[in-house]
């Protein structure tokens, strides 16, 4: 089994958007940074995370990559409590 980290970090540089249909909400914003200390105090390489996003792309085109809010105690999802669904990254 592959050892898992669990990251989060809270970012206040966001947009709320609202939908036409008054139904759902987008949350849009910068989703991490490569080559700066973010506000956990952590760097990482561009290439870490391109590698990264690429190994997400399947999961965010199949609308498959989910969230929850607050900091979950586990990195795997509870289907539960998914509040999130990342389109785009």
């Amino acid at each position: 089994m592959e050892k898992v980290k669990l990251i989060t970090e809270e970012c206040s540089d966001i947009q709320l958007i609202e939908s036409e249909n008054s139904r759902d909400f987008y949350v849009q914003g910068i989703f991490s940074s490569a080559e700066l200390k973010n506000k956990n105090g952590r760097m990482y390489k561009k290439s870490t995370l391109e590698r990264e996003v690429n190994r997400l792309t399947e999961e965010i085109n199949n609308k498959s990559l989910y969230g929850e809010l607050n900091h979950p105690s586990s990195p795997e999802i509870d289907l539960n409590n998914v509040a999130i669904l990342i389109e785009n990254v």
